[in-house]
């Protein structure tokens, strides 16, 4: 699996390690705020500014605000860039293509600051996917066999494994919140599953359906609620887990809904594609 389609409470501390979440599922009741981005949202912050990546020829990282601005980015020397998540003080981390080179690398933009990452064990490329508000980031780097290993890299440097214990196909972690919670996706020989991870606990996600191991999560709020997507049907569907609940997430009148990150204080966002056929983004706060 080389790419993925993201206060520790009580509650995450009595889960079972490693044992499968099955809930039933009901509607989130959600405020959305819909508008046209230049492409692929892949992440937001808790003042609705939404990054991704641009879907013209020239692929760019965008970052678009509330108020509707846009401003686009390229990584020195690349063939491609693309943003993945912004944290509350403007820090944005992604991935890029440098020119000439198959291997991919992770990126952190802090104003004008680039920095490019590279993991140390890296062979086919490096990702970062998640950034919380203390500058903490979490990605994957592929190995020779072009295996997915998570990583949490400190703002000072420092790095820790993320690996689920048995996912024989890969971990890739998504997201992580102000308490080092951290949230993604891992493989095995049965499919996809959510993972939460937390001070060496970890728990399995899945979302109740027909389908074993179709689950995918993308990322984790400080009230540690989880938002993904179900795989197992055509369109995706969309939820959030908290509570011990799943919720489903659809923006009325669209024929997907896709999210695709969820900000420190919970606000979410995504990608819907409507009844009529047109395509567009969204920010939502849901319960």
């Amino acid at each position: 699996m080389t790419q993925l389609r993201v206060q520790f409470g009580v509650a995450l501390a009595v889960l079972l390690l490693t044992t499968s979440l099955s809930y039933s599922q009901t509607q989130a009741t959600c405020t959305f705020t819909l508008f046209q981005a230049p492409g692929q949202v892949n992440g937001v912050n808790d003042f609705r500014t939404t990054v991704g990546q641009n879907s013209s020829n020239i692929q760019q990282g965008f970052i678009h605000y509330a108020g509707g601005g846009v401003s686009f980015f390229s990584a020195p020397n690349s063939q491609s860039t693309g943003f993945a998540a912004r944290n509350d003080s403007g820090v944005s981390v992604g991935s890029y293509g440098p020119n000439g080179t198959t291997a991919g690398k992770g990126f952190i933009l802090q104003g004008s600051t680039f920095t490019s990452f590279s993991h140390p064990k890296t062979v086919w490329g490096t990702a970062l996917t998640g950034i919380n508000n203390y500058n903490s980031t979490v990605g994957w780097y592929l190995d020779s066999a072009e295996l997915a290993h998570g990583f949490k890299r400190y703002s000072n440097g420092g790095l820790a494994s993320l690996d689920f214990p048995g996912a024989s196909l890969g971990t890739n972690p998504a997201g992580i919140n102000d308490h080092g919670t951290v949230a993604g996706s891992f493989g095995d020989t049965i499919g996809e599953h959510g993972f939460i991870y937390h001070g060496g606990t970890w728990a399995k996600i899945d979302f109740p359906s027909s389908g074993a191991g179709t689950t995918q999560v993308v990322g984790i709020s400080n009230n540690n609620v989880v938002v993904g997507f179900n795989t197992s049907n055509e369109p995706y569907t969309s939820f959030l887990y908290a509570n011990g609940a799943f919720k489903v997430i659809s923006v009325p009148n669209s024929f997907s809904t896709n999210v695709s990150g969820i900000s420190a204080n919970g606000v979410i966002t995504g990608n819907v594609v409507y009844n009529s056929g047109s395509a567009g983004a969204f920010t939502a706060t849901c319960k």
